[in-house]
């Protein structure tokens, strides 16, 4: 059953279901889209969704690394989503490269494999095509932000990453990270079998070493 369709059998009318998303949008500042309010308000009602991960394993990654948009043998456009559930979320750091302003790491997991994946702040900025000299504004977008400001709803949900990127590092693991067009949707607010955690306080010697295992 879908989530609008469970609301209405609950006795809601559509005017009463899209107040109550408009009133989830603007709670968490129009970080939402309007599916991942109606799943939020459906969540919390109860209702559950048949949700299949992705592969975070090591062959499931090779493969979604191969079967993205490659931009050359070290980096991969995916278009997604990318569904995975968030076990934590770290505080937001500030990145040493140039293009992002600041990150957020967060730990999720595919119900056996556990990985990071890299919500990145980043401006708009110009690029020039060095083969033709056009120039091309890439668009900005705060996903670090973004994942900060619900964070304590977050922890323990699923989610749907779509327009994300992969880069191959030099010790053959992938950093997994937003791009100028990344947006997400709660999946499913419930996990049956599993109790929902609490956000954590993390250390910044956890941090360094995520950072340093990307």
């Amino acid at each position: 059953m879908e989530a609008e369709e469970y609301l209405y059998n609950m006795g809601y009318t559509e005017d009463q279901v899209r107040g109550k998303i408009k009133q989830k949008i603007a709670s968490v500042g129009g970080l939402l889209s309007e599916e991942g309010a109606l799943l939020l308000i459906a969540g919390e009602k109860g209702w559950k969704g048949d949700i299949v991960f992705t592969d975070l394993s090591d062959k499931g990654l090779y493969d979604l690394f191969e079967g993205g948009n490659k931009q050359n043998e070290n980096t991969s456009y995916i278009k997604g989503p990318l569904t995975v559930k968030i076990l934590k979320i770290y505080d937001a750091e500030k990145s040493k490269s140039k293009y992002i302003e600041k990150c957020t790491k967060v730990k999720v997991s595919d119900s056996i494999n556990e990985r990071y994946f890299q919500f990145d702040n980043k401006g708009a900025y110009t690029k020039i095509d060095e083969e033709t000299g056009e120039s091309k504004t890439i668009s900005g977008n705060f996903m670090s932000d973004a994942i900060q400001a619900i964070r304590k709803d977050l922890v323990g949900r699923i989610i749907e990453i779509y327009e994300l990127k992969m880069y191959l590092t030099e010790n053959g693991n992938y950093l997994i990270s937003t791009t100028g067009y990344t947006h997400f949707d709660i999946a499913n607010v419930e996990d049956l079998e599993n109790e929902r955690c609490g956000t954590e306080e993390v250390t910044v010697e956890e941090v360094e070493e995520v950072l340093s295992n990307s």
